[in-house]
């Protein structure tokens, strides 16, 4: 059955739900950014921080141990883990080592941002895969890997996945050309949940989330946000969001709203021409507050 007939819009959305009173950071998420590369740190900052302003309880930044401390010094509300390196200054196959007690112990892994497209990034990315069960988004250049890997263990992977292709990237996971995902965004978002048994986002102008059920056209956002750094924190808001909305396909869209509504929060006071990533990460809280509920328990 084709999605195009079941379109949700933001009216259709619930909003997203108040703090307890008793709350305490455990309650919102451990999450695991996987992110950076030599003269990428800004990616991994960028996530980094959405993912706090996302509600995020504790996140860790693993990135190369070059990149670590400019990361390190971008923010002081995440922690920060240095991995092995290779010669091009990504991490290394042998970070699978230091990873994997992290892993064991995230509710989020965010992988891509800035990450580099070397050999040893994809042994890492080949591994998450066939060794990872739990819930992973993939971005930037992990969907770069990800669209090397076999379709055999696409299939057989046992984790629960949102991938935030744009059409270029949606084209190399499919196998074709940004000009043929632009045809028909319908058509390809539907592929690309089969193929990879996963939410997807379809980044770009009315940006669609869909899962094998539900498909969400997003109507915020303007042509400011088309600027490095935008995806990386859009990345961040996922992570901070899923721990706390549970459902990819909830979480997915709410992301994608609020991520728009700061884009158009920003545009607002500085137009779209001078509109930079890190403007969003500004305007976030006022976008949050559009969404939240309103709390109903006693002060």
């Amino acid at each position: 059955m084709s999605l195009s007939n079941l379109r949700f819009t933001i009216e259709m959305l619930p909003p997203i739900p108040a703090r307890p009173r008793n709350a305490h950071k455990g309650d919102f998420g451990r999450v695991l950014i996987v992110a950076g590369s030599r003269g990428m740190s800004g990616a991994a900052i960028l996530s980094g921080i959405a993912c706090i302003r996302s509600g995020a309880g504790l996140v860790t930044i693993a990135t190369p141990r070059e990149t670590q401390p400019i990361v390190a010094t971008g923010f002081p509300c995440y922690m920060t883990l240095p991995l092995p390196q290779d010669e091009f200054g990504c991490m290394a196959a042998t970070a699978w080592a230091v990873l994997q007690p992290h892993l064991q112990n995230c509710d989020i892994l965010a992988i891509g941002p800035g990450l580099g497209r070397t050999a040893s990034v994809q042994s890492i990315l080949e591994r998450i895969v066939r060794e990872f069960a739990g819930r992973v988004i993939w971005d930037a250049d992990a969907l770069f890997g990800l669209a090397k890997i076999s379709p055999e263990p696409l299939q057989q992977h046992s984790g629960e996945w949102i991938l935030s292709p744009h059409s270029g990237e949606a084209g190399r996971l499919l196998q074709c050309d940004a000009a043929t995902i632009e045809a028909d965004r319908v058509a390809a978002i539907e592929q690309l949940v089969e193929r990879y048994r996963a939410t997807i986002i379809l980044k770009g102008h009315r940006t669609l989330v869909a899962d094998s059920t539900r498909l969400y056209e997003n109507l915020t956002g303007n042509p400011g946000m088309a600027t490095g750094g935008c995806g990386d924190v859009l990345t961040g808001i996922l992570a901070g969001l899923w721990p706390v909305l549970g459902d990819p396909w909830s979480t997915a869209s709410h992301a994608v709203a609020v991520h728009g509504r700061a884009g158009d929060l920003a545009a607002e006071s500085l137009g779209e021409i001078s509109l930079s990533a890190s403007d969003l990460l500004d305007t976030l809280p006022t976008a949050f507050r559009e969404r939240c509920a309103i709390r109903n328990d006693q002060p």
